[in-house]
């Protein structure tokens, strides 16, 4: 939805700036509702989704700062650890890859962020930063020029 005044003013100009891939329930919850395969194929969706974004804003030179630097969760005890394990654990079995997601020793996640107490991380490179406004005004910008193009007819 793009806001009726400015594109980018409201709620979709304001989020925290993060395109993730990052599904808000567990990988396991997912499965155990609608199924291994479909879980599965709503995580790639997501993973390419963040591509996607990057893709359009680079062919539609829509200058919205993306940058695709993935995302760290980090432990701090070994609770923590344990849990972020467990859910890489629970990832894998369901197809994810190392690539896709992978435990940091605190050495390797230390080059990334240095927190104190750090017990270690996992990491995702499906993750970008970007600014939202930027985003949906140049979203915006292009909607008007894709729908003026189509209305013209051929050239």
């Amino acid at each position: 939805m793009i806001e009726k005044e400015i594109a980018g003013w409201g709620a979709s100009g304001r989020n925290g700036g993060w395109c993730s891939a990052d599904l808000v329930s567990p990988p396991e919850a997912l499965a155990a509702r609608y199924g291994a395969d479909a879980a599965v194929s709503m995580q790639h969706a997501m993973f390419e989704t963040v591509l996607e974004i990057g893709r359009v804003c680079e062919a539609e030179g829509i200058d919205a700062h993306y940058v695709r630097g993935g995302t760290l969760k980090v432990a701090t005890t070994p609770l923590e650890a344990e849990r972020l394990h467990a859910d890489l654990e629970a990832s894998h079995r369901l197809g994810w890859t190392a690539e896709d997601r992978r435990w940091l020793e605190p050495e390797e996640a230390r080059q990334r962020i240095d927190v104190r107490g750090l017990v270690g991380a996992t990491y995702t490179p499906h993750c970008a930063a970007v600014h939202p406004a930027r985003l949906a005004r140049g979203l915006a910008r292009w909607s008007r020029g894709s729908a003026r193009r189509s209305s013209s007819g051929p050239p």
